[in-house]
C-alpha cells in the first residue's frame, strides 16, 4: 500500500477553510491522477483535507471523510462505497439516548441525509447527497462485526416507494441557536427570507429551518 493525501490526487475545494467545499473538477482530476498509479499499491488516501486554486491546503468541515470517500468512489466509477465505522449501520435511534436501538438494514438516499442532517452522526448528509446525484450505493458496516450494516440506495420499484412511506427511525439535535427576528416592515412582504439566508451564508453559515407567521 501506497499513501497520498487527497490533494495530491486531485481533490480541489474552494478558500472556506474548516467547511471547505470541493469542486466538480475534482472527479476529472482524481480519475487521471489514480488510473495513473502503480496498479500493484493500494492506495492509501487521506480524508477531509484539499488544497484550494492557490494551492492552499483547506479541511472540509466535520465529517467529511464520509465526503471524500464518496468522492473518490464516484470519481473512479465505483459500483458500492463501504464506509467502515464502529457501529453497526445506521441505528434506529442515537444509542447514548434510547436503549437498545435496531440496525436500519436498508434507506434511500433521501432518508438517510434526513437523519444524518436531524442529528444521526453516522454518515455526513453532504456525502449521501453526492451518492444520490450520481446513483451510487454506500454500505455503512460495523468495521468489527461486518455482518451489521445498512445499504443506502436509490428506491427501485413500486415495492420500495411503498417502503418508504415507513418509519426508519428518529433523530435529534443538541445546542441549537434559534433566532427570532420581529418588524411590521416584513409582513407580507417579498424578499425578507432571502435576504436573511444571504447574511447568513455570507458568514457561512447555513441555516436549518426558517417559519414566518404574519
Amino acid at each position: 500500500a501506497d499513501a497520498y493525501d487527497a490533494y495530491n490526487l486531485g481533490l480541489k475545494t474552494d478558500d472556506n477553510y474548516g467547511n471547505a467545499t470541493f469542486k466538480r473538477v475534482s472527479y476529472d482530476n482524481i480519475s487521471k491522477s489514480v488510473r495513473s498509479l502503480n496498479s500493484l499499491n493500494i492506495p492509501v488516501i487521506t480524508g477531509f483535507i484539499g488544497k484550494d486554486d492557490r494551492g492552499e491546503i483547506t479541511t472540509m468541515g466535520p465529517n467529511s471523510s464520509d465526503d471524500t470517500a464518496v468522492i473518490f468512489g464516484i470519481a473512479l466509477d465505483a459500483e458500492e462505497i463501504l464506509a467502515y465505522k464502529h457501529g453497526n449501520g445506521v441505528l434506529t435511534a442515537n444509542p447514548r439516548l434510547v436503549e437498545n436501538p435496531r440496525t436500519i438494514e436498508y434507506l434511500s438516499h433521501e432518508e438517510a441525509a434526513e437523519l444524518s442532517s436531524s442529528g444521526s452522526d453516522v454518515m455526513n448528509a453532504t456525502a449521501i447527497m453526492l451518492a444520490a446525484l450520481k446513483d451510487k450505493r454506500i454500505k455503512v458496516v460495523n468495521l468489527f462485526n461486518p455482518e451489521k450494516f445498512t445499504l443506502i440506495e436509490g428506491y427501485k420499484d413500486d415495492v420500495d416507494l411503498e417502503n418508504a412511506l415507513l418509519i426508519k427511525g428518529v433523530a435529534s439535535k443538541e445546542d441549537n441557536t434559534i433566532i427570532t427576528v420581529e418588524s411590521s416592515l416584513i409582513v407580507g412582504q417579498e424578499g425578507y427570507a432571502a435576504r436573511i439566508y444571504e447574511k447568513i451564508a455570507s458568514r457561512h453559515r447555513s441555516l436549518d429551518v426558517l417559519t414566518s407567521s404574519g
